[in-house]
Parts: C-alpha cells; structure tokens; sequence
C-alpha cells in the first residue's frame, strides 16, 4: 500500500470516528476534511455527502480559509 494511501485512510478513519462519537461536539471543518479525503481516495459520493454536511452545519456559510474558489 502506497503511504498516500495510508494517509488518506487514516484520515477518513478519523474523521468517521470523531463524527460518530458525538455529532454535536464534532468541529465543524471536520467534513471539509472527510471531504477533502475521500475526494483524493476517490470516494466521490461519499466526499459530496462530506461537503453538503459541512454545509449544513454551518448554516451555508463557508470558511474563507479553505478558499472554495481555487479547491
């Protein structure tokens, strides 16, 4: 397994776990970055869901930070 591979399970792993232990208390940018994840891993679907979630949880507003337009 290539390390890139690695990482990228990792990651989702992460983010799946600290999502499933408490939903409310999750950051918010969580699901940008399971998004991100799957995106890379190939997981299209499930990145979309990942991506319309951090949407949602933060009320359709987006953190410039992660700069939408260039991603």
């Amino acid at each position: 397994m290539k390390k890139t591979s690695l990482l990228l399970i990792t990651c989702i792993t992460f983010c799946s776990t600290l999502i499933a232990q408490d939903k409310k208390d999750a950051p918010k940018d969580v699901y940008y970055y399971m998004g991100k994840a799957c995106l890379s891993a190939g997981l299209f679907d499930e990145a979309l869901d990942a991506f319309e979630k951090y949407k949602e949880v933060n009320k359709g507003q987006l953190n410039p930070k992660f700069n939408f337009e260039q991603n």
